[in-house]
């Protein structure tokens, strides 16, 4: 009698390490299995985001340095018009005075002939911008949205001149980096900034949305309590409940999971979001 109690115990806990065993393979549970680990190719967006945005940053360092000899002029043109054709992503260049008066400007499809204007609708470029390097939040211009990364200007003798911007077309940065990763699996990504404004949506009625303050997701309260996550921590995994992906009118609703991540620079963070469908829905 004791010793079919002792195999029985033994079998229990062969049946136990089994099971440890197969759950921690993914064989049972799969769709948890590695749910906390951040994916591959979140990794390598978040990446290639940071690195465009740091290679940028780079070369509007190296356009201050070569506007020292002044603002406007030959010399000026010269150093922003080899300084753009150099910088992925640009579609405007431009040197301005200390208040935010335009000296001069490259720019591609953006043909800007008269000069000495302020740029109406971007950020002020004037006074604490000019004290830094700084990359400033997107905003809507001509009906497209742009960022900007500013830095200052000093003359040969520390005197600060004016700045030098790169105007960026923030759907086309991140388009270029994340329809391709998109393209090749079933997981969609979003940019948002950390006040919930989406920068980037393979649903483009949603660029431009903001997560909390827009009513297309008003009736989705599980989303928005995760966006505080994602505004308020740098990193994470969550899951909510919304529409399958390219399904963006109704139906059934899916268990989604969401992983995030940040590229940031200077002040400034923007969150990348990667969402796939729960295996099983709840």
């Amino acid at each position: 009698m004791e010793k079919g109690r002792i195999i029985r115990i033994l079998i229990l806990v062969a049946l136990i390490v089994v099971s440890i065993v197969l759950f921690a393979s993914g064989i049972i549970f799969p769709e948890q299995q590695g749910d906390t680990i951040e994916p591959d190719q979140l990794i390598s967006v978040t990446a290639a985001i940071q690195e465009r945005l740091d290679t940028i940053a780079g070369e509007v360092e190296k356009a201050s340095a070569g506007l020292s000899t002044g603002i406007n002029g030959e010399e000026a043109e010269k150093v922003l018009y080899d300084i753009f054709n150099k910088t992925p992503g640009a579609v405007l260049f431009y040197s301005f005075s200390p208040d935010g008066t335009i000296a001069e400007v490259s720019s591609g499809s953006y043909n800007i002939s008269s000069l000495n204007l302020s740029l109406s609708g971007l950020p002020d470029l004037s006074g604490s911008v000019v004290q830094g390097p700084a990359m400033t939040e997107v905003v809507e211009y001509g009906g497209y949205y742009f960022f900007e990364i500013v830095r200052p200007v000093y003359d040969e003798d520390g005197e600060n001149i004016g700045g030098v911007a790169a105007v960026i077309n923030s759907f086309s940065l991140l388009d270029g980096i994340i329809n391709p990763e998109e393209n090749t699996s079933g997981n969609t990504f979003t940019v948002m900034q950390t006040d919930g404004l989406i920068l980037y949506d393979m649903n483009e009625r949603q660029v431009s949305a903001n997560l909390f303050t827009d009513d297309i997701f008003s009736s989705f309260p599980n989303l928005r309590n995760l966006g505080v996550r994602f505004t308020t921590q740098s990193s994470g995994y969550g899951s909510y409940s919304y529409y399958p992906t390219g399904d963006s009118e109704g139906g059934s609703l899916v268990k989604k999971l969401a992983y995030w991540d940040s590229a940031a620079l200077y002040e400034t963070e923007w969150r990348v979001i990667m969402f796939k469908e729960a295996l099983v829905a709840g």
